[in-house]
């Protein structure tokens, strides 16, 4: 190689900020969110998972016993889907029977069924019943499930 004379070296710059490879300057309500973005993950990262305090100023869940139990026979939220396509929620004891689902439905929406109606659950496989006089627990509802009211019409019950 050749040897460098003193008044040909290249003096040193600092480095050159880092070029975009897009021609076009980006937008100013882009750059923005971006700012928005970082400032708001930085934020993320202090934040903790926590339950608010209840009334008492203690976290929910911790108080000064155990939960209630559950009335005997146990305690069903049961979904109701009535026969004109309306749905709500209400708790029922195990022990209450299939008569008292079709007078919950005919109360809230203010119908009369009558005598010609089956009630199905909605799980796999599809179970109807049309004895009205059953409970709850007879029929193997659980708690949380689904219950449709169908009408039978003119005594004849649709194919399934």
């Amino acid at each position: 190689m050749w040897p460098r004379r003193p008044e040909e070296e290249v003096p040193i710059t600092a480095p050159a900020p880092p070029q975009s490879l897009n021609k076009y300057k980006v937008l100013p309500s882009i750059e923005r969110r971006r700012s928005e973005q970082s400032s708001l993950d930085n934020d993320m990262s202090v934040l903790t998972l926590s339950d608010p305090p209840d009334a008492e100023g203690e976290p929910p869940g911790i108080g000064p016993g155990p939960p209630p139990p559950d009335p005997p026979g146990g305690s069903l939220l049961l979904a109701v889907r009535a026969p004109c396509g309306r749905r709500f929620q209400r708790q029922f004891a195990a022990a209450d029977t299939l008569l008292a689902v079709k007078v919950s439905a005919e109360a809230r929406y203010g119908d009369e069924y009558g005598g010609g109606v089956s009630i199905e659950t909605a799980d796999v496989p599809r179970r109807s019943f049309t004895d009205m006089d059953m409970t709850l627990a007879q029929c193997g509802v659980v708690d949380r499930s689904v219950l449709c009211i169908t009408r039978d019409h003119d005594g004849v019950r649709p194919l399934k």
